[in-house]
């Protein structure tokens, strides 16, 4: 009985002290993100989430992009769906937020790029834009994600990922 005891506590201390680990070091990185966002001034931007669906809609994934933190952003729809009820969903949950606008076309030529590169070149305002965040339609991303990359492009980085 002893010995199954400790053969059981030693993994759940580990997972225990490995959890206090990541919280520690979670609050340090949050701390020194908020110091270089205050330092490049990252709310002077404008970043263009294009969330693209096609009859997959995920209100989860949907609502973690509508959740970030301390930054200038608006959501697209790129909505390719032909699936009624899965369009209704799309129009209730965007009705609730004033920066989500939905896209849909006529045409669904090109699939995903079709529908990105629709949105590029009919967009009369994708200038005022200065990063654009592709999701897909399963993507959950953290409140902080938009923070996290707009301090790591700004600060010279090509790419930032989940």
């Amino acid at each position: 009985m002893i010995v199954l005891l400790s053969i059981i506590s030693i993994p759940l201390f580990l997972f225990a002290l490995w959890h206090l680990l990541c919280s520690i070091l979670s609050t340090l990185e949050m701390s020194k993100t908020k110091k270089t966002q205050e330092s490049i001034g990252i709310d002077n931007y404008r970043v263009a989430i294009l969330y693209t669906t096609c009859n997959d809609y995920n209100h989860i994934a949907f609502n973690s992009l509508t959740k970030q933190a301390k930054v200038n952003y608006d959501i697209f729809i790129l909505d390719d769906s032909n699936d009624k009820e899965v369009i209704e969903k799309i129009d209730e949950s965007a009705f609730f937020h004033r920066n989500v606008s939905i896209i849909r076309r006529s045409n669904r030529q090109g699939y995903k790029g079709g529908n990105i590169n629709h949105w590029l070149f009919n967009y009369p305002d994708v200038h005022k834009y200065d990063y654009i965040l592709l999701a897909d339609a399963d993507e959950n991303i953290s409140p902080l994600f938009l923070n996290k990359m707009l301090t790591e492009c700004i600060a010279g980085c090509r790419y930032s990922r989940a």
